[in-house]
């Protein structure tokens, strides 16, 4: 997992094999409401990154603190979307984040641009849970449920769907986020 991250931070796209990355591209650029299949690490970095550069009014991420924190690679993709956001003045990122209590990124980006833009809360589960993104009320990436990521895992570990233009899905996991979030009673940053 280590070395995709590298690659991802030193090559951008460019380390995406090029078909797989035009393919993707030009579906995220028609706004598709095809299934991508993001069947390894470093797709599913390239996905997200095309969802971040796209972000418009919402972000919710349901994640692993311990994979959260890779996340630091699409860090200048994350400062653009929530710059948008804010100048709009009512966009934000919500994240909950299951595991430990401490995530650097997110505190980075919660200094940078403050509580109304971004909030986050720290969860604890017994039982494992999808993880998922949904922006903006059409797109979403909802991952298989996996094993903890370590910097060892394989890369073929996580596997995902992604789409960009389902609001349908959308709507249903923002839903099903909008249901914890309000549950866990956030504001406990």
């Amino acid at each position: 997992m280590k070395e995709v991250l590298d690659a991802y931070k030193a090559e951008g796209a460019d380390a995406v094999d090029a078909e797989y990355r035009i393919l993707s591209s030009a579906l995220c650029r028609n706004a598709s409401d095809e299934n991508i299949p993001n069947t390894n690490y470093l797709h599913g970095l390239f996905l997200t990154d095309l969802m971040l550069q796209r972000a418009r009014h919402h972000i919710r991420i349901l994640d692993a603190a311990s994979g959260f924190a890779s996340v630091s690679v699409l860090k200048s993709s994350f400062d653009s979307a929530l710059q948008r956001m804010k100048e709009a003045g009512d966009g934000y990122l919500r994240v909950i984040l299951l595991g430990k209590k401490t995530c650097p990124v997110l505190s980075q980006l919660h200094n940078k641009f403050g509580d109304k833009v971004v909030q986050y809360l720290f969860a604890r589960t017994s039982t494992s849970m999808r993880h998922f993104i949904v922006i903006d009320g059409r797109m979403s990436r909802i991952e298989e449920v996996h094993e903890p990521v370590s910097g060892q895992s394989p890369a073929d570990l996580i596997k995902a769907i992604v789409c960009f233009n389902n609001k349908n899905r959308a709507k249903a996991w923002s839903e099903y986020f909008d249901r914890l979030w309000d549950f866990m009673k956030p504001g406990d940053v």
